[in-house]
């Protein structure tokens, strides 16, 4: 009756290294791109007009990581981000900003993805066997 429950566990479970190494992965190229906005636009952040969130290279980090990874990239008063940006210190930031996005959407993203289906569906036949196994054996 918990056959399923126990195969999706298993597979969750089996899947936790890959997400744990993904988390790495997308560190890494963000924390670099974090790392060059906040060096370029860090300097101009008591101008605002967008650079006052690259002030420090964890804000600019968390700031980077929400405009990739969940598509949440406003300023407090709502306004696009990167807009404000390429609008007052220009269209390199959104150079950067676009092929950093094509990138992380387009290729890391589905091959983690690929990666961590791969790795559940493995995980969750490989509990599979073992049960066929066991019902063998208690025959």
């Amino acid at each position: 009756a918990f056959s399923d429950l126990m195969m999706m566990i298993n597979g969750a479970v089996g899947g936790t290294r890959t997400l744990l190494w993904s988390v790495v992965l997308i560190s890494v190229p963000l924390y670099a791109v974090a790392l060059f906005f906040r060096e370029t636009l860090g300097p101009y952040a008591d101008q605002a007009q967008g650079a006052e969130v690259f002030r420090s290279l964890p804000w600019s980090f968390f700031v980077i990581f929400s405009c990739v990874v969940s598509s949440e990239c406003n300023t407090e008063d709502g306004i696009p981000l990167m807009l404000s940006v390429i609008k007052h210190y220009g269209w390199g930031y959104g150079a950067v900003y676009c092929i950093t996005m094509l990138l992380m959407t387009f290729g890391l993203f589905n091959v983690i993805m690929a990666i961590y289906v791969e790795n559940t569906v493995a995980a969750a036949k490989y509990n599979d066997v073992g049960m066929k196994r066991q019902r063998l054996r208690d025959q």
